[in-house]
This record gives structure tokens, C-alpha cells and sequence, in this order.
């Protein structure tokens, strides 16, 4: 095993058919699959929003994912901001409304 990779940090706003379909608990799975830390929930707007961070290559495929979307859910957009600091989440979590 190698030297661990720089953290990245992002914080996501997904668009599209992502309430009432399993999304946040999706996006839980995902996030323990990539060793990704943060927070996931839904917005008053319709939209599901997520902070994530993680090693750089397990966000670029945590992200990838989340663009697909699941089984249930449309994605329509999806805007990406990355943090310049690290966030230190320490667990992943779905988090109720905004």
C-alpha cells in the first residue's frame, strides 16, 4: 500500500426525480463503499444536497455514481463545489430536512 492520496472535499446539489426514492440511502451506500465521509439530505427546494470528502480518486468515483443515480431516482443536474479545506467529517450521515 502507498502513501494515502490528498483529501478533496465537495459539497453536491442533485437535481431531478431524488425525494421519495431511496436517494439519501443510496447516496449512505455509495459513500460507505468509497471510505467517503459527510452528510446527505433532502431540501425544501426538491433537490438532494451532499457534502462529501474523501481520498481524491474515491470522490471522482463517489461522484460518478451519484451522477448515475439509483435504480428509483432521474438525475437532471448535478453542481459540484469543492472546498479548498478540508470539512473533517469523521462519518457519513443522512440528516433529516433543510
Amino acid at each position: 500500500m502507498g502513501e494515502p492520496e490528498e483529501l478533496k472535499s465537495v459539497h453536491i446539489v442533485v437535481k431531478g426525480k431524488v425525494q421519495a426514492v431511496g436517494f439519501r440511502y443510496f447516496t449512505w451506500q455509495t459513500a460507505n463503499v468509497y471510505r467517503i465521509s459527510g452528510w446527505v439530505r433532502n431540501r425544501i427546494d426538491g433537490s438532494v444536497e451532499i457534502a462529501a470528502e474523501g481520498e481524491k480518486s474515491d470522490i471522482h468515483q463517489f461522484v460518478k455514481t451519484i451522477k448515475k443515480g439509483s435504480p428509483f431516482s432521474r438525475i437532471s443536474n448535478v453542481s459540484i463545489y469543492e472546498y479548498s479545506e478540508p470539512r473533517n467529517y469523521t462519518q457519513f450521515e443522512i440528516r433529516n430536512s433543510d
